[in-house]
């Protein structure tokens, strides 16, 4: 089966270039394994699992130690899989601490932008003491391996280095949506019977103030098994926070100043538990997903490396929040990658219409995921507004959680991107950490449509 098979020739919007096929990730990776084009590659892919699945591993450059035995094992059947057994895996290590000492330790991991105009911008070998610093700080506060911890913050530094510190010291985060109300956070913190908690005092949208605080406050007093509250000063409002509850300058002044045994990695192993991860609900009561080490990190790097070809260097911007999948799956992936993270913490469309553009000229974000809901909304602000900002810097759009309809998609793709860049149509699901259907940059794209699975997944259309 040839590429072309995949995908007949009628309404193809892009097609990729000489030039974008040879600069892939899915071209290197493709080059290693001697496969002749994509069609090849996935055959592959579905045909022998195991052996794809240890060639994706060499290809991200997966450490573990100690190595694994047997690295799947089906023998209680495909529902019940055990990947690597026995191998020694922290996504910590893998998402920052392998960096220090190269060359990419002195380029920017996160780029965070607020609301108000803020930037800043973060290394990896910063982030490996922010990371570091945060876990000695959590073990201290009686945190530490197979506790759950709800995160509930915007999209900014700090949200990245609790996510990264409580796989460093094997606890289990439980990222919940920065614009729930209390019974919502409660229900997911008694759920997994939380630990700990993060939240914020609040943030900006439009301009006005979200009282996160009283929100997370509410929250975990109606959660039992919490025993710590970490508060981020996002604002510096000044509101009070309740007795008993750490100030996250606090828990960083005490992780530094922790001795060598407080700061180390918690040995973990490549099935145990790393996050667990809720459902949207828009099936029923929303069901929380447990992931593990050497799960959901390792589809993100793959699909994010293969799909929208992120690699060492690239800048990579989801609008999203740690609550929805994206969130996580942006961090993780873009790390063990080697990518730079730029988050925007705000409303995309103020205080003027133009705000995202401008975000992603400035910060030069090169693979931009954006929701159809808000394309419609900028689409109606006028074509000038994304011609009026330098977006030179971007390869590639990419977008998924709902589906689009073709004039948004058309307007995205011809005004913003030029009729140049492909948009990358993403669809999976939370339960299985990742997607089902993706396009890359080697296979032409129709409006709206998916081009093919992702490799290694044996997806079929069934009437």
């Amino acid at each position: 089966m040839s590429d072309t098979n995949l995908l007949d020739n009628q309404s193809v919007a892009w097609t990729p270039t000489p030039e974008v096929c040879g600069r892939a990730q899915l071209t290197q990776f493709m080059r290693g394994i001697g496969a002749k084009d994509f069609a090849d590659l996935y055959e592959r892919s579905v045909d022998d699992v195991e052996a794809f699945t240890e060639e994706v591993l060499k290809f991200l450059q997966i450490e573990f130690n100690p190595p694994y035995t047997k690295l799947l094992d089906t023998s209680a059947g495909p529902e019940f899989p055990k990947w690597c057994e026995g191998a020694g895996f922290n996504t910590a290590r893998q998402c920052v601490t392998r960096w220090v000492g190269s060359e990419i330790e002195s380029r920017s991991a996160v780029i965070w932008e607020s609301e108000e105009g803020t930037s800043k911008s973060v290394t990896f070998g910063e982030l490996e003491e922010l990371v570091k610093t945060c876990a000695a700080g959590l073990r201290l506060n009686g945190i530490g391996k197979g506790d759950a911890v709800g995160i509930h913050l915007p999209m900014m530094v700090e949200t990245v280095v609790a996510l990264v510190a409580l796989a460093r010291i094997g606890a289990i985060a439980v990222p919940v949506f920065s614009g729930y109300g209390i019974d919502a956070i409660a229900s997911r913190l008694n759920a997994v019977k939380a630990k700990g908690f993060i939240t914020c005092d609040g943030f900006p949208r439009r301009g006005k103030f979200v009282d996160a605080l009283s929100v997370g406050t509410a929250a975990a007093k109606a959660s039992p098994s919490v025993e710590k509250v970490f508060v981020v000063r996002r604002t510096e409002n000044g509101a009070p926070i309740s007795e008993g509850f750490v100030e996250w300058a606090s828990l960083m002044s005490a992780g530094e100043a922790a001795g060598d045994e407080v700061k180390q990695i918690e040995p973990t192993l490549a099935e145990d538990p790393l996050i667990i991860l809720y459902t949207s609900g828009t099936t029923g009561k929303p069901k929380g997903i447990a992931h593990t080490h050497c799960s959901f990190p390792i589809k993100a790097a793959q699909d994010m490396a293969f799909g929208t070809d992120v690699g060492v260097g690239t800048r990579i911007s989801w609008v999203t929040d740690i609550g929805w999948m994206m969130g996580p799956w942006l961090i993780y992936g873009s790390l063990i990658l080697g990518g730079t993270i730029v988050i925007y913490d705000g409303a995309p469309d103020f205080p003027a219409a133009d705000r995202m553009w401008d975000f992603c000229a400035k910060h030069k974000v090169e693979i931009l995921g954006i929701s159809p809901t808000l394309v419609r909304a900028l689409a109606t602000c006028g074509d000038d507004l994304p011609q009026n900002h330098d977006l030179s810097s971007l390869r590639a759009f990419a977008s998924t959680g709902e589906p689009w309809n073709p004039a948004p998609w058309w307007w995205l793709f011809n005004v913003v991107g030029q009729g140049k860049l492909p948009i990358i149509n993403y669809s999976g699901g939370t339960e299985i950490a990742g997607g089902i259907l993706m396009g890359n940059p080697l296979l032409p794209i129709k409006p709206c449509s998916f081009p093919a699975p992702c490799p290694g997944m044996a997806a079929d259309i069934v009437d």
